[in-house]
């Protein structure tokens, strides 16, 4: 490659790192003015910041393996080590986004964090360690004990992150009204993750660039769309969102499983607000909100169970089962994982549900108006009966 082409491909090759940059840089801006956002935001912006320095570093390790002669060895290996070590840190936090979105950051937190930073600290103390060695990361073609060395410390941040993509899909599959944000946070990681591989060899292209723009744009589009279809308070999907998947279900029927219907609130709500205060009404909601989450990861894997807010302290739930035994199993998987949260919390009042529920036979179509309707009246009669037997309780004590 003569003078004039190799300064036309590092040219290239930077303006390809500027525009990711500015795409990184406009999500990262735009994301800074939000509010009441989840703190997968605040992991998703730690990432971005992560790779703007990578990208920044790929263009200069570009030009540094362009012109080699113009800089000395020490610089060199200075502009690799730092953009492998940026990489790595970038693998990492992908790994705690991808932890917090599943609901298990606790351990990036606690007093064993450390499990998880050790590996990458000393992959990036072992990337310190080639100075000297005559490593050179443009001959990586070249099979020897340095470049085996060298790719098996690469390795380690792709393994946190294929690790993620997997705690995602295992999440996805217990998790209906979420599996398609979830397989796609999965699947996303793939193409970084190759990419990044490619680029060890394939050097003078920026594939692992632009893998990673697509993959965080992508994803911050799928946060705001999952931000828009949920409900602010509980993180349950909102009424608009349960009702055009509700729609979904009732027009395609399965002739193979039957459709339940769940029409919930909480007993005596007011007096909780009354006596306690309209925070802890929230938490009750929030509490019971978790509980629905809990039933849900405990349903059975490839059968739906949809749980939605669809306003002040009413809920709902629908689901797949095969019979109506189920149906009932369900009902208490909800109130057994209620009353297990409100233990856990150690609440100074108790939480009750009642639920009213209305089935649609296996292959069987129903108009939606008709369905709540007799839900509602479910839940009705529910709600009187155990009012009825509560006015009992008091009487025999």
């Amino acid at each position: 490659m003569d003078l004039a082409s190799e300064t036309e491909y590092v040219v290239s090759y930077t303006l390809g790192n500027a525009a990711c940059i500015f795409i990184m840089g406009i999500i990262l801006y735009r994301s800074s003015f939000g509010v009441n956002l989840p703190t997968s935001f605040s992991s998703l912006k730690r990432l971005i910041g992560v790779l703007i320095g990578v990208f920044i570093e790929d263009s200069a390790w570009v030009w540094i393996q362009a012109y080699p002669e113009s800089v000395t060895p020490t610089i060199n290996y200075i502009a690799t080590t730092i953009n492998v070590i940026l990489i790595t840190i970038a693998g990492y936090q992908w790994f705690c986004f991808c932890k917090g979105m599943v609901h298990e950051d606790a351990i990036l937190r606690g007093q064993h964090r450390w499990r998880v930073q050790v590996p990458i600290i000393l992959t990036c103390f072992g990337f310190t360690l080639y100075y000297g060695t005559g490593f050179d990361l443009a001959h990586m073609e070249e099979f020897n004990f340095l470049n085996v060395s060298y790719c098996l410390l690469l390795g380690v941040p792709i393994v946190y992150v294929m690790y993620a993509s997997w705690r995602c899909f295992r999440y996805a599959l217990h998790h209906y009204e979420e599996r398609t944000l979830y397989m796609s946070f999965a699947l996303f990681a793939i193409a970084p993750t190759i990419a990044s591989m490619l680029q060890v060899v394939f050097w003078t292209v920026p594939m692992m660039c632009y893998a990673m723009t697509s993959s965080v744009v992508f994803t911050y589009l799928l946060l705001l769309e999952s931000l828009i279809s949920k409900d602010t308070l509980t993180q349950l999907a909102n009424r608009n969102e349960m009702m055009n998947f509700l729609a979904r279900k009732l027009e395609n029927p399965l002739p193979d499983r039957m459709l339940f219907f769940f029409m919930m609130d909480l007993d005596d709500f007011k007096g909780i607000n009354d006596t306690f205060g309209h925070m802890e009404g929230d938490r009750a909601l929030r509490v019971l909100a978790d509980a629905l989450r809990v039933a849900e990861s405990r349903w059975k894997p490839g059968y739906s169970f949809f749980p939605a807010r669809f306003g002040g302290d009413e809920f709902l739930v629908i689901g797949e089962c095969q019979s109506e035994p189920e149906v009932l199993g369900a009902k208490v998987a909800i109130r057994s994982a209620l009353a297990s949260l409100v233990a856990q919390h150690d609440l100074p009042y108790d939480i009750q549900v009642s639920i009213g529920a209305a089935v649609v036979p296996h292959g069987q179509t129903i108009a939606l108006p008709h369905l709540m309707e007799l839900a509602d009246k479910a839940l009705y009669q529910e709600k009187r009966a155990r009012k009825v037997k509560r006015g009992s309780r008091l009487i025999n004590h």
